[in-house]
């Protein structure tokens, strides 16, 4: 059914207070637009991503020629996205670039660097440990900033809110291709299992839409903190998305993982390269 805004002016008996009220009247009577029927994508309906916005700074897009995903910049070389962007069929990258900006379409001036892939060892297609990261050839471009993520022990609370952004399509893909537009939307954390997922969105359904396409798979979820000045930190990765529903991999439960994965991505990338006889 249409949500349906209804106003009820006053009666004035001035003709043209009158017509400017059955004006108003008029407008506020009309439905407001109903959810797009059939759509999938995770991100629907979502705000774009201007350069001035902050999210803009540290999610980036991992393309390959066609398709890809998106990421999180948690260090100046290091992203963090979904192991499964790595390996399932229809979204698997032997070779990838991180591309930062917030339109990738089209765009072939923008900064573009190339890297190493560490897929977290236990996972497997559709499972938990769906996390992977990407060690960049070198520190990411001026202007883009790295984001805090949560650690161990920090809290994460129901009804949370958060905010979801990826470089999904905003249209079905039928209509379009998945990939290149960056957007993001509010959501709230409905449910904080003990797995190393946690889900969002249930309670939003009316409003927000979240199904599945491949470019906003290890998307970035971001929280807020911070006492005086509140900031974005990196809460969970984008998953997979039902209907309405959506799920992240909870990034407290892989502190131990990205640190220990991170010293090994740089101990192999500052390792003396062979000498050619």
């Amino acid at each position: 059914m249409l949500a349906t805004i209804r106003c009820f002016p006053l009666l004035a008996p001035n003709l043209v207070v009158l017509a400017g009220l059955a004006l108003l009247f008029s407008a506020c009577n009309k439905a407001a637009p109903p959810p797009v029927a059939g759509s999938e994508v995770k991100v629907f309906g979502g705000q774009e991503a201007g350069p001035s916005d902050a999210i803009s700074w540290s999610t980036v897009a991992i393309a390959k020629k066609k398709g890809g995903c998106s990421g999180t910049l948690i260090d100046t070389r290091l992203v963090v996205t979904a192991a499964h962007c790595f390996h399932r069929k229809n979204i698997n990258m032997t070779d990838f670039e991180v591309i930062f900006g917030t339109n990738i379409k089209g765009s072939e001036d923008l900064p573009k660097i190339k890297g190493r892939h560490f897929v977290h060892e236990n996972w497997h297609d559709g499972g938990e440990f769906d996390i992977a990261l990407v060690y960049l050839d070198q520190p990411a471009p001026k202007g883009f900033k790295p984001v805090e993520r949560l650690k161990a022990g920090d809290s994460l609370k129901f009804n949370e809110p958060i905010i979801v952004a990826g470089y999904g399509t905003s249209v079905a893909p039928k209509e379009g291709d998945h990939f290149g537009i960056l957007r993001f939307t509010d959501q709230t954390i409905d449910d904080l299992p003990s797995t190393q997922d946690f889900w969002f969105g249930w309670q939003a359904k009316k409003t927000h839409r979240i199904v599945g396409s491949p470019g906003d798979s290890g998307g970035s979820v971001y929280v807020k903190r911070g006492f005086f000045t509140k900031s974005l930190v990196l809460a969970g990765i984008f998953k997979a998305g039902s209907t309405w529903t959506g799920s992240a991999t909870d990034i407290r439960k892989y502190d131990d993982w990205i640190t220990k994965t991170s010293a090994r991505a740089k101990a192999a990338a500052d390792a003396p390269k062979p000498r050619c006889r």
